[in-house]
């Protein structure tokens, strides 16, 4: 019969890897306490890792790149409204049309 899967929260699984690398158990033993394979350590391990970098950034990066992009969007949406009002007059450049997009009041 097969054992069910313990599945660890991200909590557990930082304080198995730190019960490793601080208090300096044995990977083995950590995995017959657990019944937890070596590979599904390393994996973790190798996550953990990989990953550190994001618990040293601050708060105000995000915030700062969210109106970054805000700022871009803002500069997008009217770059396309020109492009549209340009478009409208382009159909329309022949006849009274013209004087109205660029501007013009009034017959010459």
């Amino acid at each position: 019969m097969r054992k069910e899967r313990k599945h660890f929260t991200p909590e557990e699984k930082v304080a198995i890897l730190r019960r490793h690398l601080v208090d300096k158990i044995p990977v083995s033993e950590l995995c017959e306490e657990l019944s937890l394979r070596p590979t599904v350590f390393y994996r973790w391990q190798k996550e953990l890792f990989e990953n550190g970098a994001a618990a040293f950034q601050s708060q105000e990066r995000p915030q700062r790149q969210v109106e970054e992009k805000q700022k871009r969007i803002e500069f997008l949406e009217k770059k396309m409204q020109t492009k549209d009002e340009v478009r409208t007059c382009a159909a329309f450049w022949m006849g009274s049309a013209v004087s109205s997009c660029i501007g013009i009041s009034g017959s010459p």
